[in-house]
């Protein structure tokens, strides 16, 4: 694949349950069209923008793929940009339900519904009914264990930030190179956790020139990055930020546009280059022996409690793929095709693209 795609995550399962940026990353001022796609689970949402995505291979054309952060082999978005014209292409519905803000003039809605069979699927509504309160209930229990987790988290990092003698020797030099900016701030999460456990995304920000790496035990890291995140936003940088899929109140990574620059939480050294913090240094060693015990118990506990919202999303995914298959037999693709081709249509014209069919 070209190198001018890149591939993060616009949603996240966190401990305080599903959360959405999509109103951040398809904000349509930024674009000159976004087509939202509504319709049922298996009417081929995914698969009509991996469909778009094939049809603009030109390295004039850089893409974006956001994928589903429950089901990483689903597309959530594409984004197509060239020659200062973005397009994107989303699905619009629940759990990130996005409704047009400028209909018509910036967003226009793609109804795949309008390609099914009713009929058929009224023989398999009782099927589908039963299909949807399971895979509520498992999501309902998922989102239980994260939040245990969550909890277990928080007194973790009550704890080790009495615990942590702040480098500000360290971190000086890094303060001092943030570049003064105009407030420009993006939101890309480059990790997610799901039915997979944590899944990371080629983000393109991983291969930046410069890297800082900040390592740590018990979550000390991200207390450096948000101490790092807080000096951007002070000296107005243009960043990208990509919120921890669990904890959306960390910063994971922090990628400096104007000097391609990424600071990145927990992650090993990407290159040799790379700048390495290891905070484990920082922290107050006799004071960590006394609670170190209870520490390593909540660890334990929240890795339990992550597994069993592991195994709750994939008993989830089992019946959204369930659901899907009934919705998928009661297609009429003909239909779903004449849609595809329109769309696709549309977005040459936009790019300026002769395309004779």
């Amino acid at each position: 694949m070209s190198d001018k795609i890149i591939e993060y995550f616009a949603a996240s399962n966190s401990y305080s349950g599903f959360v959405s940026y999509f109103d951040s990353v398809f904000n349509p001022t930024d674009y000159e069209q976004i087509y939202i796609l509504k319709g049922g689970p298996g009417t081929g949402k995914s698969t009509f923008m991996k469909d778009i995505i094939k049809n603009f291979q030109s390295d004039a054309i850089s893409r974006e793929l956001i994928f589903c952060s429950s089901d990483p082999d689903s597309l959530d978005g594409i984004i197509l940009e060239s020659s200062g014209k973005k397009i994107a292409v989303l699905d619009g519905t629940a759990p990130h339900a996005f409704d047009p803000m400028l209909p018509g003039a910036a967003e226009k809605i793609i109804n795949l519904g309008m390609s099914w069979n009713p009929a058929l699927l009224k023989n398999n509504r009782e099927k589908i009914n039963n299909l949807a309160i399971k895979k509520r209930k498992h999501y309902k229990s998922a989102y239980h264990f994260l939040s245990i987790a969550g909890k277990c988290v928080e007194i973790i990092d009550e704890e080790i930030s009495s615990l942590l003698e702040f480098p500000y020797d360290i971190l000086e030099k890094h303060i001092s190179e943030i570049p003064i900016g105009n407030s420009k701030e993006k939101t890309k999460v480059i990790s997610a956790f799901c039915k997979s456990g944590f899944l990371n995304a080629n983000s393109g920000a991983r291969n930046a020139d410069n890297t800082v790496n900040i390592v740590g035990i018990y979550g000390s890291e991200y207390i450096i990055t948000r101490f790092l995140l807080n000096e951007a936003r002070k000296k107005k940088a243009d960043i990208i930020i990509s919120p921890s899929p669990l904890d959306t109140k960390k910063t994971e990574a922090i990628y400096f546009t104007k000097t391609d620059t990424l600071i990145v939480a927990g992650d090993k050294p990407t290159n040799d280059k790379a700048t390495l913090i290891d905070t484990s240094r920082f922290i107050n060693v006799k004071a960590l022996s006394s609670v170190k015990e209870k520490l390593e118990m909540l660890y334990k506990e929240r890795e339990v409690m992550l597994w069993c919202a592991t195994d709750e999303f994939k008993k989830a995914s089992e019946a959204h793929f369930e659901t899907e298959k009934i919705y998928t037999a009661a297609m009429d693709f003909k239909k779903h095709k004449k849609l595809f081709n329109e769309v696709l249509s549309e977005i040459e014209d936009i790019f300026g693209i002769n395309n004779d069919k």
